[in-house]
């Protein structure tokens, strides 16, 4: 009963996480929001972005309508990354999240290393795995927008890592930030197809064939090391 319990309550965290960020990525890609330079990297008030969760949780379950057009782009940004990040226990099982960064960081052809991501998340629970396609699906549509926005496939890396990619040792999930190693493996969840089923080329945002995705992800993985910490 105590089991049944903890994933009836498990499951509804998820569901009202799921409504509350893709009202926001809904919200986001209206009316050239996405354009907003420093998006997610700007950071909005604090105090607003608080009390916006708060008002998204109470209509997600049942609560009263929340209308967004009062809010600005860095809030709803905000908004939807601390949704994320506060899923408790993190969005992606501890399991699936040591897996992909062995594959990551493994030896071997690119070929292999991306089908152990695959198994990595074939392991990871529906509404889990539902939430983190949808997410990056939706950071695809920011990195469209970089010529505006200036957030390219690295800056967005850097910014979604930690709320994306976690693991319940707070310490190892820091020092794994800090190396640029979780921003690293987000790169190869938005490039290649093992997350969303098609390719992305950050560059010219078109679809990569099998031969040509090692070279992209090697020269967008370049492109990380050289920018180091800055934007």
């Amino acid at each position: 009963a105590r089991r049944q319990t903890e994933d009836n309550w498990e499951s509804q965290i998820l569901d009202v996480s799921f409504r509350i960020a893709k009202k926001c990525t809904d919200w986001l890609q209206l009316k050239g929001r996405l354009k907003e330079e420093g998006i997610f990297r700007v950071s909005g008030s604090v105090k607003r972005i608080k009390a916006l969760v708060e008002q998204l949780q109470d209509e997600a379950t049942g609560g009263r309508p929340v209308d967004l057009d009062g809010s600005d782009v860095h809030t709803v940004g905000g908004v939807l990354k601390k949704t994320l990040i506060a899923i408790e226990p993190p969005l992606v099982p501890d399991h699936a999240f040591e897996a992909m960064q062995q594959a990551q960081f493994g030896e071997g052809d690119l070929g292999p290393r991306l089908q152990s991501f695959r198994e990595a998340l074939s392991g990871v629970p529906a509404a889990r795995l539902e939430i983190l396609r949808h997410v990056v699906g939706f950071l695809r549509g920011v990195v469209r927008e970089h010529g505006s926005n200036r957030m390219d496939a690295q800056n967005i890396a850097r910014v979604w890592s930690a709320s994306l990619l976690r693991g319940s040792d707070d310490m190892q999930s820091t020092l794994l930030l800090a190396s640029g190693r979780l921003a690293s493996i987000l790169l190869t969840l938005i490039v290649s197809d093992v997350l969303l089923g098609t390719t992305f080329d950050p560059v010219t945002f078109r679809s990569l064939s099998e031969e040509e995705l090692p070279g992209v992800l090697s020269q967008e993985q370049d492109k990380f090391d050289k920018k180091g910490g800055s934007f």
